[in-house]
């Protein structure tokens, strides 16, 4: 058997062109109006329209939205208001000027009387129009930090997208060689019953010329309803298996699929674990977005602490109203007014919410960090497990090529032993049991061989760099 050996744990050979058919040929299953796929084309749609990568696509717009949000609450901020207010109708103001007594000369004077002087109708209608401009200027760094903390949110979410991708990924191609399997499986049990009715034929010519009884043919029949229940139960897990693949690919349940792609017969040589494990923990991007998250639980922190700071704030405002309460007497008509002022709060006292706060995300810090490691240990025990599962299936791949080179010739044998009254009737079904054994064995033992490959391609992070 031939090998090929990777060249480092990147390249696509991790996941692709590996041994498990008879044949490295191209081959077409269905044809009509049957959807085609490669695994490269499965992987494609599932990318596209698959309603969990879907979701997690929505998740990055979100992260993305609160990343700009938190950029935006530093920037200056302006809003606008108006109002209008109906007054009730009060008498018209009016102020009473004080009598005064004026001297004139030695002993007189003249006093004036008092009046009452009005300042005007009563204004009924009030308007005001006005914008406000606030500016942060300091705020214990608070915002600095939550803006960052926002931005490593997101690149952790971009992250989650790149992981949920693979994850999909790797289920599809996983499904693509179940369907394959499976309808290996329908190939070699048909095999079975092909045989079964050709032995059957056998011996009833040999019956009709009283070399074989008529037990023979009965025992003859019962194994070919037994080889043609079984195919029952073959064709319908195989339809289970391509509903699977088109529910993972978000198209109609009912879809045919040709299936396109078939292994190679090339073996892979599997890297060593240490180069396997550096590979995974560089690549794998569950890692990459805990450690986002960690920068980002970092900011949290700071912005919890940050609390113990006082606040500065700038503010400006410009009114225009009628009548404007800044100018006496009242009167209806349009002015305008602005202010401007420095504003600081610090919170003084507040039993020790904020201290309380950065506990709080200091733990959650400390979670992530734990979390991290154990993410870290999980993937480097996966790889182990998808690298032995990948020799496993190399060596169990040679050895069921071996057993059914030697049922098959075993078959034969008995078959031309049976023809020339050599061996007995159920020596003859006991090596087509054997055979379709062996054939269905080959068939299981490709298929694990390539699904552990397209894992551990998934488990090292390399699947992502297939063609």
């Amino acid at each position: 058997m031939r090998r090929t050996r990777w060249y480092g744990v990147s390249l696509a050979a991790i996941g692709t062109g590996l041994g498990l058919w008879s044949s490295g040929v191209a081959q077409t299953e269905a044809a009509g109006n049957a959807l085609r796929l490669t695994v490269a084309r499965a992987r494609e749609l599932a990318m596209t329209q698959n309603a969990g990568i879907r979701a997690s696509a929505q998740s990055v717009i979100s992260a993305t939205a609160q990343k700009n949000e938190a950029r935006a609450a530093r920037l200056p901020g302006v809003s606008l208001s108006a109002r209008y207010a109906r007054l009730s109708d009060v008498p018209d103001p009016v102020i009473m000027t004080p009598s005064l007594t004026i001297p004139t000369g030695p002993g007189t004077s003249i006093t004036t009387p008092s009046t009452q002087v009005s300042l005007g109708p009563s204004v009924l209608n009030s308007y005001n129009l006005t914008a406000t401009a606030q500016v942060p200027l300091f705020t214990g760094f608070r915002l600095e930090n939550r803006e960052k903390a926002a931005e490593y949110a997101a690149k952790a979410a971009g992250e989650d997208f790149s992981a949920s991708q693979s994850e999909v990924g790797n289920r599809v191609e996983q499904v693509y060689w179940r369907l394959h399997s499976a309808r290996a499986t329908e190939r070699v049990i048909s095999e079975s019953v092909r045989l079964a009715e050709a032995h059957l034929e056998d011996v009833r010519r040999l019956h009709a010329a009283g070399m074989a009884t008529a037990d023979d043919i009965l025992a003859v029949q019962v194994r070919l309803a037994e080889a043609k229940l079984r195919q029952i139960q073959a064709e319908n897990a195989s339809e289970l298996v391509r509903a699977t693949l088109c529910n993972l690919l978000s198209v109609p349940v009912t879809t045919e699929i040709a299936l396109v792609d078939s292994p190679s017969v090339v073996l892979p040589t599997v890297p060593e674990q240490d180069a396997l494990v550096s590979a995974a923990i560089a690549n794998r991007p569950e890692l990459r977005a805990l450690a986002f998250r960690k920068q980002a639980m970092e900011r949290g922190t700071a912005v919890a602490e940050g609390g113990k700071l006082p606040s500065v704030m700038f503010q400006t405002n410009y009114e225009v109203s009628n009548p404007n309460q800044r100018y006496f007497p009242t009167r209806d008509a349009w002015h305008a007014t602005w202010n401007a002022g420095i504003g600081v709060t610090w919170t003084a006292w507040d039993w020790g919410m904020v201290g309380q706060q950065a506990a709080r995300a200091r733990a959650e810090e400390r979670q992530v960090d734990e979390r991290l490691n154990q993410v870290r240990d999980a993937i480097t025990l996966q790889v182990v497990q998808a690298r032995l599962a990948v020799i496993e299936g190399n060596r169990r791949v040679a050895v069921a090529e071996e057993g059914v080179r030697s049922a098959e010739a075993y078959h034969r044998n008995m078959r031309a032993r049976y023809s020339a009254g050599t061996a007995t009737n159920t020596e003859v079904l006991d090596a087509q049991i054997l055979l379709e054994r062996a054939r269905l064995d080959l068939v299981q033992a490709r298929t694990d061989q390539r699904t552990a490959a397209a894992n551990l391609a998934y488990v090292v992070g390399a699947e992502r760099t297939q063609d």
